[in-house]
Parts: structure tokens; sequence; C-alpha cells
């Protein structure tokens, strides 16, 4: 038999009562709601006061680089508030969850996998090379890249992307 703590009309304090289904159900909502709501930081202190440890380095066992990787291309979601990444408990779960997984996603899902990404950057597009090509021929090579692995897609646009995003912001420091 379960039980629960409940308010007693006729006694100060809470009793301990049998639960019902409905208590139990309820309950276990609540807790859920709880968790998913807390939030992470990308942070060498915890939080005082909580519960439960609210680094995010923690939580994922990752080092701090490679989280901000994984926030920089979307792989997990987080917000930046004055500088500081924020992920909520829901946002871990999508993260961890295979299912959701990039490496088990099909190529041309928007999505960038790290492992290939270092693929595209240290066999067919490194970066010294990139940032020396003209623009022309750095589509005409990520077409070609494409052509060869198209399981490179997302990755050899995301390479593309960035450094035309770059060179925009070179542009207009320098104007």
């Amino acid at each position: 038999m379960m039980t629960a703590l409940a308010l007693s009309a006729s006694s100060p304090g809470f009793d301990l009562i049998p639960a019902t289904e409905q208590h139990a159900s309820m309950l276990d909502r609540i807790a859920k709601e709880e968790v998913l709501g807390r939030l992470f930081y990308l942070s060498d202190k915890m939080t005082p006061g909580l519960d439960y440890d609210d680094r995010l380095q923690k939580r994922l066992k990752l080092s701090k680089n490679t989280i901000k990787k994984y926030v920089s291309i979307g792989r997990l979601k987080a917000a930046v508030v004055d500088g500081k990444i924020i992920v909520s408990e829901e946002a871990i779960r999508q993260f961890a969850n295979p299912a959701y997984c990039v490496n088990s996603l099909p190529h041309l899902t928007g999505r960038v996998n790290l492992s290939q990404l270092t693929e595209v950057e240290t066999k067919h597009l490194p970066p010294h090379a990139v940032q020396l090509a003209p623009e022309a021929e750095l589509h005409r090579r990520a077409h070609e890249i494409v052509q060869e692995e198209p399981e490179l897609a997302d990755e050899t646009r995301f390479v593309v992307q960035k450094e035309l995003h770059r060179r925009t912001s070179k542009k207009k420091i320098n104007a």
C-alpha cells in the first residue's frame, strides 16, 4: 500500500494517509515538473540554496569547451543571458536521448554531427584553405564534397556558412 503526506484537519501538521492512484499520479506529475523546470549554468560555482548541482558541465559530464561547441552548432538547445549559457533539464534530456542524437539521424537533417564536422574540417575544408579561397571556389569545392559524400552535406554547409559569416563580420569591423 502506498502512503502520502497530507494536511490533517483534526490535528496540526501532516498525517500519513493511504495514497490513491490519483494522489500518486499527481505527486509524480509535480515531481516531474519540478525536475524538468531545473536550469543548469555553464559555471564553476554551484548556486547556493538549491537542492541540486546546477553546474552544466557536472550534469552532462562534459568539458566547458565541448558544451560551448554543442551549443554553437545547435546540438544542445541553450539560452545565452548576459554571456552565461543556460540550459533546461528538458533540453538536456533531448540532447541525451539516442532517438534525438545527431549520430542516428540521416544526412540532410539541418543538424551538424561533430565527428563528421571534424572530418570535413580536417580532410576536405581545412580552416587555412577555407580562409584563403575565393567565395566562388569555396562554393564549388563544397558542391564537390556533397556530390562525393552526401552524408557530409550539413557539415559542409556549416563550414561554408561559418566562413561567410566570418568574412561578413570582418568587413563590418574594417568598414
